[in-house]
């Protein structure tokens, strides 16, 4: 995950991005869509809906868009729709797909555009990035192109000045909407500390989550960062109106 040359937020944008439904089940819908040129392999669940999440997932050797399916599956359950996906090159196989493409992760913020443009294109009016680790800067980055607007960007266990990637405060100060910044308090990449100063750039409303632990990304069922966004997205982004505060109540931090 760590290593790469940072590149600035000016880089050109992807414009259209086309999919294709495939096959579908009673939870979900398998799909293909292309990020700027690439073909991608997801999966739905919930269907299109008027608030729809992307979700990337982390960049380690064995990650997919599998590692998000509990998660997406929740919202979907609870009426939302949420979208997984494999990001360029990785091709778990079976039911999990095949995307398209060359492994190159300071490419893969033009899949997550890939992804937005196709949830927009199917009616979502609000839509939400959740990204972790590597697909966090990703995530990001995406949400810095002018012509992308996110009601929600969820953000677990990203770093700065890694990968390819490099944010400034101008950056996290021009993304529109309800920011949530996650990490586990002992990430050994670092996660927690660019957490801290991406949620001080920002601009309201935002939010900051450390939680106890040092697990990095949202991999294993029971780290931190699934515990979090499944909290974040589910009981409080999409409880309330977009730019609306929150209940108090909730545990964490919350700027508005």
């Amino acid at each position: 995950m760590i290593g790469g040359t940072a590149r600035r937020s000016s880089w050109l944008k992807p414009r259209r991005a086309i999919a294709t439904a495939i096959a579908a089940t009673a939870v979900a819908s398998t799909l293909a869509a292309c990020g700027a040129g690439v073909r991608l392999e997801g999966r739905l669940y919930g269907g299109w809906r008027e608030i729809t999440s992307v979700f990337s997932h982390m960049g380690r050797f064995g990650d997919s868009q599998a590692d998000w399916y509990d998660t997406a599956a929740t919202l979907g359950r609870a009426g939302y729709g949420a979208l997984t996906y494999n990001r360029r090159a990785v091709c778990p196989g079976s039911a999990d797909g095949c995307s398209q493409g060359s492994d190159d992760l300071a490419e893969s913020w033009r899949d997550v555009v890939g992804a937005y443009e196709r949830a927009r294109g199917e009616g979502a009016t609000r839509v939400v990035l959740v990204g972790a680790s590597i697909e966090a800067m990703s995530s990001i980055e995406a949400a810095t192109q002018d012509d992308i607007e996110i009601a929600t960007l969820v953000e677990v266990g990203g770093i700065n000045n890694a990968s390819g990637y490099s944010f400034s405060r101008s950056d996290l100060a021009g993304i529109e909407g309800v920011k949530t910044f996650a990490s586990s308090r002992g990430d050994i990449y670092g996660g927690a500390d660019a957490a801290r100063e991406w949620r001080r750039w920002a601009t309201p409303p935002k939010r900051l989550d450390i939680l106890e632990g040092a697990e990095h990304g949202n991999r294993e069922p029971t780290s931190c960062a699934r515990s979090a966004t499944v909290r974040n997205v589910s009981r409080r982004i999409f409880s309330t109106p977009c730019g609306r505060r929150p209940d108090k109540r909730l545990s964490g931090r919350y700027a508005s």
